[in-house]
């Protein structure tokens, strides 16, 4: 009884922050980005929040039973490159940046940072193309833990978290989502918190350094720290580490925050928050060989099922308070990166395609009430792909995350931190990374891990050996692009500044 009143009270919350911030979602600007005048602390969380799924929490169980404690590796990378290093070095400068050009999304930072529409056109039928797969992996992630915990079935879980998503991001819009969030992200610290203790606890690990020479009794490889192990479990590090640095939805939170000053303190509790509910959910990989003698049985393809690792953990081991709290942790990390998916692969269509070339006189307030419209359409279409249950969670979020982030992050990361960039490296690493990510798995059948990080780490290089012989773009363009700016004036956009 105690999980359906939490669960009861965590979607009065959502509601009333949907319906609080209504007037927020007005305009365009107002819905997709807060107006761009969201605090340190909210824009925090909303990074946390949404780099944390029940997808995440799933593929903790399935790393740790493959790796052993090479998922604490992973842990440590999220929290050191995929928070810490991604806000110190990337954050006031998008921020400063992005205010310079006038931009609002990836696909239109690109355009004006490159001076390129085909970047923008690119960008954006990308993210339609890619993110509603994404998302609904998330769907699924959410629905293996309402099925397992709640004994709600599958399908229904869906079709609720559906109707629940769609009403409170229409709603309220981004600020909606960040207001959500701050609430979300205490909640899952808290279970963090109790996941660690409880796992500590349990009679199967008899504490941090039992659970560790248990663990090697039964392998030693689960406990090795040599640097083969470390390796094996490298794909997947940079998958869920460097990753995010690319994704549209990570970077929106450096557009949409108040100011340049306030990143300092976003940064601060974003790996204080991250490092928190991290490495406690991360802590359910590490242990799942002493609850688990052999992988869980999917009941309906009767196969083995790596997914099923955290759901049945949870279920089985932990005392109902608990599972309760940490339900509500889960549901929080997942609501909080939907919401940001459906909204950016909202804003491609609406923002980037619509009013960027079909309808460039489209006004504001149609553009916004088109972005709400279709955020009920990529919900629905996410619900779809869920309700169809991909072979594994892990193989199409892998996909979809590395071929949205391997076009954009090394054009993103050079676009903010290299004058010397050129307009062709940058398409020449967009281009390569999305065929690594895409090619590979399905031409070469190469594990989507493998295939994702080849993505992210070779456009890397790619980019700067074909900037340094390809012709630069005007001195004029970069040094407006990369001037300095007082956080407080208005900036105007580079398209008024030439004329």
């Amino acid at each position: 009884m105690l999980k359906y009143i939490l669960l009861g009270l965590y979607v009065v919350v959502i509601l009333c922050a949907g319906i609080v911030n209504r007037k927020n979602a007005d305009s365009t600007k107002g819905f997709f980005l807060g107006d761009g005048n969201v605090g340190p602390i909210m824009s925090a969380f909303a990074f946390v929040t949404t780099y944390i799924s029940a997808v995440a929490i799933v593929n903790a169980g399935k790393i740790g039973w493959t790796y052993g404690v090479g998922v604490m590796f992973n842990a440590f990378g999220n929290v050191f490159l995929g928070i810490f290093l991604c806000w110190l070095i990337l954050g006031k400068k998008t921020r400063l940046m992005t205010q310079r050009l006038n931009t609002m999304t990836m696909p239109d930072f690109l355009r004006v940072r490159y001076n390129s529409n085909a970047f923008k056109l690119a960008g954006a039928i990308l993210i339609f193309v890619f993110m509603v797969p994404y998302s609904g992996s998330v769907f699924m992630g959410l629905s293996y833990m309402f099925e397992n915990i709640f004994h709600i079935p599958y399908q229904f879980a869906l079709i609720a978290m559906t109707i629940l998503t769609g009403i409170y991001l229409t709603m309220g819009g981004y600020k909606a989502v960040a207001l959500a969030d701050s609430i979300q992200g205490i909640i899952m610290m808290i279970g963090a918190i109790l996941i660690a203790v409880f796992i500590w606890q349990a009679p199967e690990v008899g504490g941090p350094i039992e659970g560790i020479r248990r663990l090697t009794a039964i392998d030693p490889k689960l406990t090795s720290l040599s640097w083969s192990a470390i390796t094996a479990a490298l794909p997947v590090i940079l998958l869920t580490s460097l990753g995010p640095l690319g994704m549209p939805q990570m970077v929106q939170k450096f557009f949409a925050i108040k100011d340049a000053k306030s990143v300092v303190y976003a940064t601060i509790v974003c790996t204080i928050a991250g490092f928190v509910i991290v490495f406690g959910m991360h802590l359910i990989g590490l242990y799942n060989h002493l609850f688990f003698t052999a992988l869980p049985i999917d009941p309906q393809t009767l196969q083995p099922n790596a997914d099923l690792l955290s759901p049945q953990m949870f279920e089985l081991f932990l005392p109902q308070i608990i599972i309760a709290i940490i339900f509500l942790m889960i549901i929080s990390a997942s609501m909080s990166t939907l919401a940001g998916l459906v909204m950016v692969a909202a804003s491609s269509i609406s923002m980037d395609l619509l009013k960027g070339y079909l309808k460039p006189d489209m006004p504001d307030r149609t553009v916004t009430r088109i972005m709400q419209a279709l955020c009920v359409v990529f919900v629905l279409f996410s619900l779809v792909i869920a309700i169809n249950k991909p072979t594994s969670v892990l193989t199409l979020m892998s996909v979809s995350w590395g071929a949205i982030s391997g076009f954009f992050l090394a054009p993103y990361l050079y676009g903010i931190l290299w004058k010397g960039t050129t307009r062709a490296g940058a398409y020449a690493g967009g281009i390569v990374g999305i065929l690594l990510a895409v090619v590979l798995p399905f031409v070469f059948k190469v594990p989507p891990s493998v295939s994702t990080a080849y993505a992210l780490v070779v456009p890397l290089f790619i980019v700067p050996i074909v900037s340094w012989f390809t012709p630069k773009l005007s001195k004029e363009h970069v040094q407006f692009c990369f001037s300095d700016i007082n956080d407080n004036n208005e900036s105007s956009s580079l398209e008024e500044k030439i004329a």
